[in-house]
């Protein structure tokens, strides 16, 4: 389950909750129109948890209750009225890859590569670049002539063809290089990285 933050943690319902006419409830500033949040997840100021509206009810949603840490096993569902739904704060997911280890962020650029340059030469490279070449606990590779060596072998790919699978993993933001070639036999240093969603299907 991946983790919630309110975007708006300084948002407070209103002293009293006295209603006004400027937008406000007894539950706080209005933020959204109630009837257009199906499947966005809020954050309910009087519970204080973090729901997804699902279905519409009555004035007001049925509303799935995401497990946060602090909300009991049981509580899975509650009903929220408009008001409610409302002055909710609005929730962003969080970074999903923030926590993740190397080896599991090694394996997603893996995959990402694949899903980018489907053809075999890439996807080739791709893999011994995260598996076998890559620095024990980082997301680096530093190509020096034994492991440039490995490459062309388990690839089967002449100097030249390796170098532009290179250039076009670099151009599309999957390399970061972080060493120069020296023009001899080391061929420099990369980082992993993660580029934004991108087109797919590229050789």
């Amino acid at each position: 389950m991946p983790a919630y933050a309110a975007t708006s943690p300084a948002d407070t319902i209103p002293a009293g909750g006295a209603r006004t006419p400027s937008g406000t409830s007894a539950f706080g500033a209005r933020r959204r129109d109630a009837r257009t949040v199906h499947g966005q997840p809020l954050y309910l100021l009087g519970p204080g948890r973090v729901v997804v509206p699902y279905r519409r009810g009555h004035g007001g949603w049925y509303c799935v209750v995401l497990a946060d840490g602090s909300t009991p096993r049981d509580v899975v569902e509650l009903t929220a009225n408009d008001a409610e739904i409302e002055t909710a704060l609005t929730v962003a997911t969080l970074n999903p890859l923030r926590t993740t280890d190397v080896a599991a962020r090694a394996e997603l650029w893996c995959h990402r590569v694949h899903h980018r340059f489907p053809k075999a030469s890439a996807r080739s490279v791709g893999w011994m670049l995260a598996t076998e070449l890559r620095t024990d606990g980082e997301l680096t590779v530093e190509l020096h002539e034994r492991a440039a060596r490995r490459l062309l072998v388990h690839t089967h790919l002449r100097a030249a063809a390796l170098h532009r699978i290179l250039a076009r993993l670099a151009k599309a933001g999957f390399l970061t290089r972080i060493r120069e070639p020296d023009g001899g036999r080391h061929w420099g240093g990369f980082a992993l990285s993660l580029p934004e969603s991108g087109p797919t299907g590229e050789g």
